[in-house]
């Protein structure tokens, strides 16, 4: 994605890591465990006693699932792009992100995406 943006562009600025770092919230929030803790213990779980952090491998879903809910993502943002409608990619991201950030945010953040849609949606395509 950055260099993506860097193709837009032609420059590596902060706000392309930005728009990046923005996505991967979208794809990251809509996989994590929806009953994770910070301390690291399931939620609803009354074992306090326990030190054992909270093993990755558990909570990941498949690498199928993974790559297939990238695609999904990828898919929606290149739609979005193309209709300058963020509706779908905002209802679909976890309820965290979107008390971080309102649809029309999210559009202003990829307006150059959606400016250079022509340069940018075969790379999202492909």
């Amino acid at each position: 994605m950055i260099r993506l943006y860097k193709y837009l562009t032609g420059s590596d600025t902060v706000f392309g890591s930005a728009a990046f770092a923005l996505l991967l919230l979208v794809v990251i929030a809509c996989s994590c465990p929806k009953d994770l803790n910070v301390a690291g213990n399931r939620s609803g779980s009354n074992d306090s006693s326990t030190d054992n952090p909270i093993k990755l491998d558990d909570d990941m879903p498949s690498n199928d699932l993974l790559v297939a809910m990238v695609n999904e993502t990828t898919a929606d943002f290149a739609a979005a792009v193309a209709t300058d409608d963020f509706s779908t990619l905002y209802s679909k991201s976890s309820p965290d992100f979107q008390q971080t950030y309102t649809e029309q945010q999210l559009r202003n953040i990829f307006k150059d995406f959606v400016a250079q849609k022509a340069r940018v949606l075969p790379i999202l395509n492909n």
